[in-house]
C-alpha cells in the first residue's frame, strides 16, 4: 500500500482511503456534491477532512459509480471543502 500524491492509500479493488496531509483541516468541515457541477443533493459534514473524504468516497461509489476519483478530482473536492 502506498500513498499517492493526493494523500490516498490505494488498495487493489477498493476505493482510495484518504490520509491526513500536513496543514489540512482538523476541525468540522462540510462539502456539497453539487459544488462539483453534478445534479446531486448529497451534503456531508464531518469532524475532520479525513472523515469527510471517507464519506465522499462512499457516496461517490454508491451514487456515482461512473465517477473515477482521480487525483485531480480529489484535489477539486478538497478545494471545495468548507470549515463549519
Amino acid at each position: 500500500m502506498s500513498a499517492g500524491p493526493s494523500g490516498t492509500e490505494n488498495q487493489p479493488g477498493q476505493a482510495p482511503r484518504f490520509v491526513p496531509q500536513k496543514g489540512r483541516y482538523e476541525m468540522a468541515v462540510s462539502w456539497q456534491c453539487a459544488d462539483l457541477g453534478t445534479d446531486c443533493t448529497g451534503e456531508f459534514t464531518a469532524g475532520t477532512e479525513v472523515e469527510l473524504m471517507e464519506h465522499i468516497t462512499l457516496h461517490a461509489s454508491q451514487a456515482h459509480p461512473e465517477m473515477d476519483l482521480t487525483p485531480d478530482i480529489v484535489e477539486q473536492i478538497r478545494g471545495l471543502v468548507r470549515v463549519v
